[in-house]
């Protein structure tokens, strides 16, 4: 876990936020995976989790396209 005021700044493969819209100084190296909130549901171009207990089925095929 990483906490950051600035989340472009932190290099990584995947983001897991609530956040809707990530903004910061930088160009993002990561995939943003949207902790699903009834105030980000209108975001519907980023991957989703709905629960924590299904992370792994969320988590894993992002980081199998980030290692291609």
């Amino acid at each position: 876990m990483i906490l950051a005021h600035d989340k472009t700044l932190v290099r990584g493969d995947v983001l897991i936020d609530d956040k809707p819209g990530i903004t910061g100084n930088m160009t993002p190296s990561w995939t943003h995976l949207v902790f699903d909130q009834s105030y980000n549901r209108t975001l519907t171009e980023a991957p989703r989790l709905q629960e924590w207990k299904d992370w792994e089925a969320a988590l894993y095929p992002l980081l199998e396209m980030a290692a291609a």
